[in-house]
């Protein structure tokens, strides 16, 4: 019993070995603050050390802009696909932590033949024998057969049965697949990180967007509040000569001034419809679609330029770099990286 308790501590004192480098995480030298020297901003927005809020668009308190970031996070197509990629190496994580369990396979199989009496058997006049009861006789491969009218067999069915079983397990002695599981669960990290980076991208384009489109509406707006004013101002300079109290230069400038004014406007509408276009494309849907939340700014109950926010929580300037989702991406793929040379140096033992 002792003999058997002394393998049983090697080999599991030997399955705790590995090789290969350890993963260290790269060190990172910031200062406190990277604005101690600069002097205080001058605008509306306030930016204060407080820890980031992950529903940064409601501080906007623009009802429509919240609904669109929602739908964006859910219908985004490159969201979608690096949350595909997510569930895919989840998936390979699963399939490469098997490696560690017990490995178990089995099959059975069943077949029922009838020797033809026009085959080889037949002519020949072969026989099973072997058995005095003639309903129940032996194939010879492992399955039962019956039924035989007659001691040849000739024209019979019988059954055949077959089946196996076997199990493995891998000692990991080197930590050739725990190296692996490691490299998986960074590799898992990667494609999270790639589908937040996916996501915050996707996001702040459509905030970008959406206030630039707001503007637009917002400066359409005007300029056609500007025209009206230009109209009537020609009306009255019109009036005026026809009074004698203007000259047709007077006349002209009115008129100048109204076909200025009514010229911003398709160019503003221009812009509007390509805005409108490129958060259709975050949103998932073909150009032209429409959406009842990016109704023109002029009409009731739909906001306009959203207001900016008196504080805006950017959390400590030096830890922007290890927020970063690329640069967190590129740290697992570095951590997955190293696991991997484990994993290969395990081979070769």
């Amino acid at each position: 019993m002792g003999i058997k308790a002394g393998w049983v501590a090697i080999a599991l004192l030997l399955s705790a070995c590995n090789v290969g480098p350890e993963y260290e995480r790269p060190s990172l030298w910031t200062p406190g603050s990277w604005f101690s020297r600069r002097p205080p901003a001058t605008e509306a927005s306030l930016a204060v050390a407080e820890p980031l809020d992950p529903s940064w668009w409601d501080s906007f308190n623009d009802p429509a802009l919240t609904r669109l970031v929602r739908r964006v996070a859910a219908q985004n197509l490159d969201v979608r696909a690096a949350t595909a990629r997510v569930a895919q190496s989840r998936a390979q994580r699963r399939v490469v932590g098997a490696d560690a369990l017990p490995q178990v396979n089995g099959n059975a199989s069943y077949t029922r033949e009838r020797l033809s009496e026009k085959g080889v058997v037949g002519l020949v006049g072969g026989g099973t024998g072997g058995s005095s009861n003639p309903a129940l006789q032996s194939n010879g491969l492992g399955g039962r057969q019956g039924g035989f009218p007659n001691s040849s067999g000739i024209g019979s069915a019988f059954d055949l049965f077959q089946y196996g079983f076997d199990a493995s397990w891998e000692l990991d002695i080197w930590g050739r697949v725990r190296r692996g599981i490691e490299a998986a669960d960074a590799q898992t990290l990667a494609s999270e990180d790639a589908r937040r980076g996916a996501l915050v991208s996707a996001l702040s384009e459509f905030a970008r967007d959406y206030v630039q489109l707001r503007g637009v509406q917002d400066t359409a707006r005007i300029t056609r509040s500007n025209l009206d004013s230009a109209r009537q101002s020609a009306r009255l300079t019109a009036e005026r000569f026809r009074g004698g109290l203007a000259t047709d230069l007077d006349v002209a400038s009115a008129e100048g001034q109204v076909s200025t004014t009514a010229a911003n406007l398709p160019q503003l509408a221009q812009q509007e419809a390509q805005l409108a276009n490129a958060i259709a494309l975050l949103l998932g849907e073909p150009p032209g679609a429409r959406t009842p939340e990016l109704t023109d700014a002029t009409q009731p109950g739909i906001a306009r330029v959203p207001p900016l926010p008196s504080r805006v929580p950017i959390g400590l300037p030096s830890e922007l770099v290890l927020r970063r989702p690329d640069i967190r991406q590129a740290e697992a793929q570095l951590h997955a990286a190293t696991a991997q040379i484990g994993a290969a140096e395990a081979e070769f033992f």
